[in-house]
């Protein structure tokens, strides 16, 4: 996607299939492992039961990825980053 923006969020305000949209490409245009771990997350905000601190831990394991430092390096050198999906 080209120019991203910052969003917020109040209602969807009968716009849910376009937000849908917009936040499926956000997610898509990033880097693979996350979009996994988004959709993982996602799927747990329809569990009521309280976060394990197993899935707390899980939350930063995105950091020890070489996706992590791919993108942490492009965003220095104000480049878009090219992920291995590591």
């Amino acid at each position: 996607m080209a120019g991203r923006q910052s969003i917020v969020i109040i209602g969807a305000g009968g716009h849910g299939g376009e937000l849908r949209s917009y936040v499926g490409e956000l997610i898509a245009d990033g880097a693979p492992l996350v979009a996994r771990w988004h959709k993982q997350f996602a799927r747990r905000l329809g569990n009521p039961a309280p976060i394990t601190d197993i899935e707390n831990d899980a939350c930063f394991d995105c950091f020890d990825t070489e996706d992590f430092r791919i993108g942490y390096a492009a965003f220095l050198a104000k480049q878009p980053p090219i992920f291995s999906g590591r």
